[in-house]
């Protein structure tokens, strides 16, 4: 019978890792701490070789900071790295495991790291689906007694146990299975990525340069088009208190076009009730666009109500932090919320300005810059009063392309969100296959 589950599994052997390990080596197999430090050196430049930390595995795009020189690389033979290798961090973020990319230049291990290899008898593909799942959390806690697993030895690593199919067909079969999820994962996070920094260089664009609207679409080539940026057409710009913006855009203080609330001008914290009314401050900002109600507090219905009566919520009235982390501007939304005292609400306040737009001036670079550089940091907790808010300097395109760069924008986001879920989906559907095959308690075909 099982240590690890209370019944027995036919063609399965609890086993430990120490009796799978062909080899678990480190930094250190190359020498003495002494004769690592004289003959290896470090560089923030590219070099010979680099140096693979945990650091750069944790990024989508593997890009490696540290390098060393010829003498080094080959004073770390013990530890050359191809891709494909499986390490660990065995200090700082303990328990994350990898896979080394595939570089075009060679690599060697940086300090902290453990390189582990298992015997050929056994799948690996299986083995490091094992250390990516909570079964392996788990059985590290145990075997270290620190909780805050700082750090974790050698003999912790090997001594920790799993369930392990006694056929290597059906370890690579199991593998195979969570490898497939593990590629729509790493593809959808990269669509996530390549659509993100889409966004970031569209909100430069377009609250620098905007939308070519002169003429028709009959008469103007470039119409819809982005304008051509300034250091090409300084003709179609003028400079301001904010740079250059496009001839046709205002400058004007933000309070000019909005309305900026808060909700609560007593700046106490709302009384709490057992039901009502989900209470919202920063702690439950989720993300670019959500809120997350996880253990709410709630206010009473009176309460509410007099915020709504203050603020007259709407679906596209903006909600910016104004104490502590500053800024996080998000939608209202459509469930209903009361919120703390760490918050504002930017409503529209004239036909001026685009109520769909008026989420993207709030996120926009400029803004928040000049809140940045303007705001007085020597008082503690950074907080924003409302009077503040109302004097930051916004450009002001026509109406037309603030609904034109507010369509784009959301449009976009909303792409971006729809691959978020797919993502969280393929997470959820990876959590129950490993929780299924990891266990032996769905067999695979």
């Amino acid at each position: 019978m099982s240590k690890l589950y209370p019944i027995s599994i036919k063609g399965w052997d609890e086993v430990t890792l120490g009796n799978l390990i062909e080899v678990l080596t480190d930094y250190t197999a190359n020498g003495s701490f002494e004769a690592l430090k004289t003959n290896v050196t470090y560089y923030s430049e590219d070099n010979y070789a680099a140096l693979v930390r945990t650091t750069d595995l944790e990024k989508s795009d593997f890009s490696p900071q540290r390098f060393t020189d010829k003498k080094g690389y080959e004073f770390q033979r013990k530890t050359a790295l191809f891709g494909g290798e499986i390490v660990l961090a065995n200090v700082g973020s303990v328990g994350k495991v990898y896979r080394v990319p595939v570089y075009c230049g060679r690599m060697t291990l940086a300090p902290n790291t453990y390189l582990v290899k298992f015997k050929s008898e056994y799948d690996e593909g299986f083995l490091f689906q094992f250390l990516l799942s909570e079964f392996y959390i788990a059985e590290l806690y145990k075997n270290i007694s620190s909780t805050t697993l700082a750090a974790i030895n050698k003999d912790n690593f090997r001594s920790i146990r799993l369930l392990l199919p006694n056929s290597i067909q059906e370890q690579q079969k199991i593998a195979k299975i969570l490898t497939t999820v593990d590629n729509l994962i790493e593809k959808t996070q990269a669509l996530i990525d390549k659509y993100t920094a889409i966004k970031q260089g569209m909100m430069a664009d377009l609250f620098t340069r905007g939308i070519d609207l002169t003429g028709t679409p009959e008469t103007n080539p470039s119409y819809g088009q982005l304008r051509s940026p300034v250091e090409q057409a300084p003709e179609l710009y003028k400079e301001t208190e904010l740079g250059w913006v496009p001839k046709g855009w205002e400058v004007v203080d933000f309070g000019e076009v909005v309305d900026v609330i808060d909700p609560n001008p007593s700046h106490r914290y709302p009384d709490a009730s057992n039901d009502g009314i989900p209470l919202c401050s920063t702690e439950n900002f989720y993300g670019e666009n959500d809120y997350l109600f996880k253990n709410p507090k709630f206010v009473p219905l009176e309460t509410f109500i007099e915020q709504h009566q203050r603020c007259r919520f709407a679906e596209t009235d903006v909600v910016f932090a104004r104490k502590g982390r500053i800024g996080l501007a998000r939608r209202y939304g459509h469930e209903s919320k009361a919120f703390s005292h760490t918050v504002v609400v930017i409503k529209s306040a004239s036909k001026r300005i685009d109520e769909h737009w008026l989420v993207w001036i709030s996120r926009s670079y400029r803004f928040l810059h000049f809140i940045e550089n303007t705001m007085n940091t020597n008082l503690g907790v950074p907080t924003l009063g409302v009077d503040f808010i109302k004097k930051v300097p916004i450009p002001l395109p026509k109406i037309d392309e603030q609904r034109i760069v507010a369509n784009r924008l959301d449009s976009i986001t909303a792409l971006i969100n729809m691959q978020e879920r797919e993502n969280s989906k393929y997470r959820s559907i990876k959590n129950g296959l490993m929780q299924d095959l990891l266990t032996g308690k769905v067999k695979v075909n």
